[in-house]
């Protein structure tokens, strides 16, 4: 059976509502703790990849949610396993409206009778810098950024013998998909979820 991933970037106000979460699959069953560690490992490398060009001072340096799940496993379906991960240094700079996010998208290998939808699955990279918006669109260095860092998280899962690979969970087939190649647009994604909880309300009035 596969495993899914699910992890939540917390912000540094701490504030619930604020904090990022993103969803991956792989097409192994991690079940035991070391190698549930290392899998977490695997994914702290990634976001502290991204970190170096991606992240603001919004989102925390500490205190990370790793929590993995058997894919398609019955309702309630608890984590197999949950930790937390920090990164190597705390993000730094101004940052674009947290609504702000791009696209890594992956997929599988085309097969007949298979719609590709199913076999298709995309993550959203934000907060972002300010610094990567580049005329209204993504810099070429945060692109360069998110597909190196997406290429070590899949040689990386392959060094975790029960992880199998980075795959796309398609729950209509009930199928991991292990994924070949992917792409990063060079336009943003506006992700409303993930607008700021207001904190404040100024009043004002009509005389």
């Amino acid at each position: 059976m596969a495993s899914l991933i699910q992890i939540t970037l917390h912000t540094a106000d701490a504030v619930s509502e604020n904090f990022i979460t993103n969803q991956f699959a792989v097409t192994g069953d991690v079940s035991s703790v070391p190698d549930s560690e290392a899998l977490m490992e695997c994914f702290k490398d990634f976001y502290d990849y991204l970190r170096l060009s991606a992240f603001p001072a919004e989102v925390a340096k500490n205190g990370h949610d790793f929590k993995l799940y058997i894919a398609g496993g019955a309702k309630p379906n608890y984590p197999l396993y949950e930790s937390t991960f920090d990164f190597a240094v705390a993000p730094t700079g101004a940052g674009l409206p947290s609504e702000v996010a791009a696209c890594l998208s992956f997929q599988g290998t085309r097969t007949p009778g298979s719609p590709q939808a199913r076999r298709r699955g995309r993550v959203y990279i934000g907060p972002l810098l300010a610094t990567t918006n580049t005329s209204g669109r993504p810099s070429s260095g945060l692109i360069t950024n998110m597909i190196g860092a997406a290429q070590q998280l899949y040689d990386d899962i392959g060094t975790v013998t029960s992880a199998g690979s980075w795959a796309v969970w398609s729950p209509t087939d009930g199928l991991a998909v292990p994924i070949t190649n992917g792409w990063v647009d060079n336009a943003f994604d506006t992700q409303r979820s993930r607008g700021l909880a207001r904190t404040s309300r100024t009043l004002y009035s009509t005389i």
